[in-house]
């Protein structure tokens, strides 16, 4: 059961006394908005989503192919007698079990 609004009594100044302002300020409107000039730009793309298992793949795959790589560099070493390209394997094989344990083995 509400109470019935008393005649008489001016709400907005008893309202303004409350908060301390005066009960003549009118609200100021707003300035309205300039119009836009040139074409819109484009709405914003949405990230795709994540995929883990597509990650691992990729994870997969660049460790395959520096192992191969490695295999045929030092392969090559190997036939030509040569120290430096054998090191090139070397290297290869390593980033290759590097990637192998860092992403893929670590994902599982």
């Amino acid at each position: 059961m509400t109470p019935e609004p008393e005649e008489g009594i001016d709400k907005q100044r008893v309202l303004s006394e409350i908060d301390g302002a005066s009960a003549a300020a009118p609200v100021p409107e707003p300035a309205p908005a300039p119009p836009l000039e040139g074409p819109l730009p484009p709405p914003p793309v949405p990230a795709p989503a994540w995929n883990p298992r597509a990650s691992r793949r990729r994870n997969r795959a660049a460790a395959l192919v520096l192992a191969v790589v490695g295999v045929i560099w030092l392969a090559s070493g190997l036939g030509m007698k040569t120290l430096l390209p054998c090191l090139v394997g070397l290297g290869f094989i390593g980033g290759a079990v590097a990637v192998w344990v860092v992403a893929v083995w670590d994902g599982d």
